[in-house]
């Protein structure tokens, strides 16, 4: 009797584990840069090798096919059609880093919004027919919490890997010791991922007094700020004889924004809110809202807007931040990472 009730526990055991290691705490995703300057997954489908953007706005999964047979030929499976998208509804077989998962995409037809796009999508969930690689994997077990954590370690195209994306549970490693994941507040008034501030935006000592709301590009490298907090910062450049380039045209592409050296440059700094209401200081350092040119100058990351009080951050800056993404509420989590070298190329 006593050996039965042994291998009874034993068996119940070995279910256990079996269920613990079915289901991961994180899934980890390599990131690459494209030579347009996207972040960019490597994935692979069926058989065929595709590289992905990470959509976090407006957006489902889908693959715009190179030719018209393609997704099965891939390994693709048809499912039916997809009205938000407007295209064909495909299942398949991803290879996401080190783990296999079904997810659902949509072959936009020519006249979707969504053609020529070949994405995964991180972003907010409005529409049942919407495709989205956080909800699938957490449908699925594999995953136990619907947020993913981005951090980046270069900005070199020319690099293989650059970083990663952490879906599920924040890879501990890159959170600085001493710091911790701090859940910023939701902006109420914008549905997508989005963070208030409070006009608390400064180079170095210079008070600029701009943003009432932040968000995090993954899409460029650029920050985005109002127009005249730039000039005020080109203003700055001038009084302390720092050699710069700086012309932004009306035109489309019309924008240039050089210095001779960023050694004289000083840090940006702005205030997102915490969930309790207090601040928590973001500090762009020089070396991260720059990239050094083959000309030996510096491109300054920084774009103007105009009549927006909006602070778009881009992924540069996710060389000393990590950064987590909560789908249900839409909104970030961020902490400092350990210091690493910034590679300026």
């Amino acid at each position: 009797m006593r050996q039965n009730k042994i291998q009874i526990y034993l068996a119940f055991a070995a279910l256990l584990l079996s269920c613990i290691s079915c289901s991961s705490d994180t899934i980890s995703v390599p990131l690459k840069i494209s030579q347009q300057d996207y972040l960019i997954i490597p994935a692979k489908y069926g058989q065929c090798q595709v590289n992905l953007l990470p959509l976090v706005g407006f957006c489902s999964n889908v693959l715009t096919a190179q030719y018209s047979n393609e997704p099965f030929v891939c390994g693709a499976h048809l499912i039916g059609e997809n009205s938000f998208v407007g295209g064909r509804q495909f299942v398949a077989e991803f290879q996401l880093g080190n783990v296999q998962a079904n997810l659902n995409f949509t072959n936009p037809n020519s006249t979707s919004s969504f053609y020529k796009e070949r994405a995964l999508c991180f972003g907010e969930k409005d529409f049942p027919n919407q495709d989205n690689v956080v909800e699938e994997l957490f449908l699925q077990g594999l995953i136990k919490e619907q947020r993913f954590y981005i951090q980046i370690n270069s900005t070199n195209a020319s690099q293989d890997v650059i970083g990663s994306i952490d879906i599920g549970s924040p890879n501990f490693s890159l959170i600085k010791k001493g710091s911790k994941l701090v859940n910023l507040k939701h902006y109420s008034q914008n549905s997508a991922y989005s963070t208030p501030s409070d006009r608390s935006l400064k180079y170095g000592d210079i008070q600029l007094n701009y943003g009432t709301v932040i968000g995090f590009d993954l899409q460029s490298p650029f920050s985005q700020i109002g127009e005249f907090a730039i000039n005020s910062i080109v203003g700055q450049l001038q009084k302390e004889s720092i050699g710069y380039e700086y012309h932004f045209g009306a035109k489309s592409g019309d924008y240039i924004f050089n210095v001779d050296s960023i050694e004289k440059l000083q840090s940006i700094s702005l205030n997102a809110i915490i969930q309790d209401g207090k601040p928590f200081t973001i500090t762009i350092k020089p070396q991260n809202y720059t990239r050094k040119l083959q000309n030996g100058k510096y491109q300054v990351l920084l774009y103007p807007l105009q009549y927006s009080d909006f602070i778009s951050l881009g992924y540069t800056i996710l060389q000393s931040y990590y950064l987590g993404f909560d789908l249900p509420t839409q909104s970030y989590l961020i902490s400092e990472k350990p210091e690493i070298s910034i590679d300026q190329f």
